[in-house]
């Protein structure tokens, strides 16, 4: 009896267009609506955004930097430069920041901004019309841009609308920390519309590359359709350059510390997910230490000891190395933002990414053994070691005045490691086979980072 009563809820929803949740609420949100006490603080939404996060990624498939980059390449149509992708973060977060600011605005009382006044601001700006399950409809002043349903779901299937949210969060309760929190229902809605937007950003975005004839969507491109988009909603658009980084962590934790625990989040839930998957869908046990993995990479063993010398040494000097190099190339910067350290890397890795192919480490030459397929280094991320090398290197610096990195830095950084590593194994491998060894050794890495060295510099100077 109550399934049949869902469902008929779900059909007056959908035939009455944007009422609940601006009328993107689909019949899994029904089911899974929320029971949980509102927030009375901006710590304590805080909190619930970073226990949402977290039961989220450890139920489902974590969506890494990269990962994320392709899933919005697919729904936009054109691939983003890294660029472009924090552009959009911040015209995101400028649009979520606004919407929040009407509601509290709009409600003048005391206590959290309900999900209704949140809906109602939001509309203001963004009415959104869904189609059955079959598109979304979203209008910009006098002009409808339409998305399939199933892009959005996708985009809400993952963590990144989450994390949106809770880094506007963060720049509030930094900057205003006397503004209202979301209530329950108005962290789902905020969290929907955070989805919707960005499927619109993305898409917006594509159409500004097409008319520049762009082959990738560049950051002005971004900037353009945001500015384009806030113009037409009666919104101020935002000037990436000028945005502030935020760590994605506990409100009253000092920088270091709010590191990581961002970085033992992501370990914790990459070991949660996968030890899980392993076991129910595949029948076998997660090789966390990625012994097999090593040896198809590298098409040779792998001793014990120069596993552990390249996850527990080479790549933690390597992040410490980077780190050190981003906080001196922007003095001032606290904490150090994805676009900081996205600069820094480039200068020093040039990397292309193919649309779901393979990954150059340096683009300008042309050396077989530093491409790899897009899945080797996932699956060298779902063992959490690109993590685990940032978090001892962050331990290891303890001592030393370093500014903190935002998420999105972070992002940036141990996405690099777990290139550097699998093309670090694969020339290790060619080195000691080359050399008539039988597993690769602690020596055959140290030839390889000598390799790495040299086409790095040489790619420095190409570039």
């Amino acid at each position: 009896m109550r399934i049949w009563m869902l469902l008929a809820v779900a059909a007056v929803l959908t035939a009455a267009g944007p009422t609940l949740g601006q009328g993107v609420l689909d019949f899994d949100d029904l089911v899974a609506m929320p029971s949980e006490p509102d927030p009375q603080s901006l710590p304590e939404m805080l909190a619930r955004l970073d226990a949402k996060a977290a039961e989220l990624e450890d139920s489902v498939d974590v969506k890494c930097w990269t990962s994320l980059g392709q899933l919005e390449t697919f729904v936009a149509g054109a691939e983003f430069t890294p660029q472009a992708t924090h552009a959009k973060s911040e015209a995101l977060v400028g649009y979520l920041d606004q919407v929040w600011r009407a509601a509290e605005r709009a409600a003048a009382v005391s206590g959290p901004v309900t999900g209704e006044a949140f809906d109602a601001a939001s509309a203001g700006f963004f009415p959104i019309q869904r189609e059955g399950f079959t598109e979304v409809r979203v209008s910009l002043g006098e002009r409808i841009v339409v998305i399939p349903h199933q892009d959005v779901r996708d985009y809400g299937a993952t963590v990144e609308p989450l994390r949106l949210l809770r880094t506007t969060a963060q720049r509030v309760a930094d900057t205003e920390p006397d503004r209202a929190p979301l209530s329950s229902l108005a962290i789902q809605s905020a969290t929907e519309l955070a989805a919707v937007l960005a499927t619109v950003v993305l898409k917006e975005a594509n159409a500004e590359a097409r008319g520049r004839r762009h082959e990738r969507v560049e950051a002005e491109d971004v900037i353009a359709a945001d500015r384009r988009i806030a113009s037409a909603v009666g919104l101020s658009a935002q000037d990436p350059g000028k945005a502030a980084g935020v760590v994605h962590a506990a409100p009253d934790a000092g920088g270091r510390e709010a590191m990581l625990e961002v970085i033992q989040g992501k370990v914790d839930s990459l070991s949660t997910f996968n030890r899980r998957y392993s076991s129910e869908k595949l029948g076998t046990e997660f090789d966390e230490d990625l012994t097999g993995n090593e040896r198809g990479w590298a098409r040779l063993p792998v001793s014990e000891k120069a596993s552990r010398f390249y996850k527990e040494e080479i790549l933690v000097d390597l992040a410490k190395r980077l780190y050190r190099e981003c906080a001196r190339e922007h003095p001032g910067s606290d904490p150090l933002t994805g676009p900081q350290m996205l600069e820094t890397l480039s200068k020093r890795f040039p990397v292309v990414a193919e649309f779901f192919g393979t990954t150059n480490l340096f683009q300008s030459l042309d050396e077989p053994s530093f491409w790899m397929p897009e899945y080797l280094a996932d699956t060298f991320r779902d063992s959490g070691w690109h993590w685990r090398s940032l978090q001892r290197a962050v331990l290891d610096l303890e001592g030393e005045k370093l500014p903190s990195m935002d998420l999105y830095a972070m992002e940036e950084l141990s996405e690099l490691l777990s290139i550097y590593a699998i093309a670090l194994i694969q020339t290790a491998g060619h080195e000691a086979r080359e050399a008539g060894a039988k597993t690769v050794a602690v020596s055959h890495l140290k030839v390889a980072i000598s390799a790495f060295e040299a086409s790095r510099k040489q790619a420095q100077e190409v570039a």
